[in-house]
């Protein structure tokens, strides 16, 4: 559940929620918050009021202005100056002024070779995905970006942030710990070769989503591969049994494909979808139904 994504490729839906094995008649993202690692104040928006280790954002509000009850500290600085060589104009699903896109907060080899924060205030009992934005327009080197998200697991994605104007990261169905808390890193990726080692992060957006009930029914001997995932055009299919059929959904709930199967594998053309996510719906000769979330490139 980790992503790369151009622009256009993320919406927020409400209806159906697909999760790995199990079914909700939930949102796709609950709550959505937007936190701004720069200067300024913006409608919608959550400013980080400082760089240094012991900063503390809070309160903190969603889109709609409600107070979320999560708090951001930060654990291990930035250095203490804002970057604003960011684009002017940007092209994502963050849907940035540009003066959200403009300015990030940076680390770099030394002292501030690892930074974190912390968000506090969560549910124990959603999910929670994180979009990250960054970007140093005016450079030629690599300046990847590594961004670690911790709660009862772990996952990370990366991005090249030179000259970045459409990219984000997302990291997707984090649990905070029993505490409500989730710790994010950022640091330099493994191909970042500038000679400081410039790391960034511009903006950041959470979502919330319940998690799904019956998980821990699931059959964990039950090995049914879909991929690739993203999928850009063919999804395979494997493993999945006495197949009956395959459906493809949008995340209103709305069935937009449904292809007949005798077997355990088959492949499915999704060209003709809009990028974005949907639900993939095994049926099985047994009427049981396995529900999947891919991500349409």
């Amino acid at each position: 559940n980790i992503y790369l994504m151009k622009t256009q490729q993320l919406k927020r839906r409400v209806g159906t929620c697909f999760l790995l094995g199990a079914i909700c008649t939930v949102s796709l993202f609950g709550q959505v918050v937007k936190i701004n690692f720069g200067d300024g104040v913006y409608e919608g928006w959550n400013t980080v009021p400082g760089k240094v280790e012991g900063t503390i954002l809070s309160p903190v509000y969603d889109v709609d202005g409600s107070d979320t009850g999560y708090s951001l500290s930060i654990t291990k600085g930035f250095v203490n100056n804002i970057n604003g060589n960011g684009p002017v104009e940007s092209n994502t699903v963050l849907d940035m002024p540009r003066e959200i896109s403009r300015d990030n907060f940076y680390g770099q080899s030394g002292a501030h070779e690892l930074c974190e924060f912390e968000i506090s205030g969560l549910s124990s009992e959603k999910l929670y995905t994180f979009t990250f934005f960054a970007s140093r327009m005016g450079s030629s080197d690599n300046r990847e970006t590594l961004y670690t998200v911790v709660g009862t697991e772990t996952k990370s994605g990366m991005m090249n942030t030179s000259n970045n104007d459409s990219e984000v990261v997302v990291v997707a169905d984090i649990k905070p710990e029993e505490t409500g808390k989730i710790s994010v890193s950022v640091e330099a990726g493994p191909n970042n070769d500038n000679g400081s080692k410039f790391f960034y992060l511009g903006a950041m957006q959470i979502e919330s989503d319940e998690i799904p009930t019956g998980l821990s029914s699931l059959n964990p001997d039950r090995k049914i591969a879909l991929y690739p995932n993203p999928v850009s055009d063919i999804l395979h299919i494997d493993g999945a049994g006495d197949l009956t059929a395959v459906e493809v959904a949008d995340l209103s709930g709305k069935i937009l494909m449904r292809i007949p199967v005798a077997g355990s594998s088959v492949s499915v053309d999704l060209t003709g979808l809009y990028k974005g996510f949907y639900a993939v719906r095994l049926i099985t000769g047994s009427n049981r139904v396995e529900n999947y979330k891919i991500v349409k490139l």
